[in-house]
């Protein structure tokens, strides 16, 4: 799980380890972000999901 900011520059790496089918959940510290728009990207199986997410302070 990778979070992108709007230019396509990989910001941060959240997670690198393999879940178990179903539903996993993941937190990680923003607070080295600035407010605005990010692009959070999930592979699995070699399927890639991509989520906008807006981050406000």
């Amino acid at each position: 799980m990778r979070v992108y900011n709007l230019l396509g520059e990989e910001i941060a790496e959240i997670s690198n380890q393999i879940f178990s089918s179903g539903i996993n959940e993941v937190s990680f510290n923003a607070s080295g972000f600035a407010s605005g728009i990010y692009i959070v990207s999930l592979e699995a199986n070699s399927i890639r999901l991509s989520q906008k997410i807006a981050l406000m302070k």
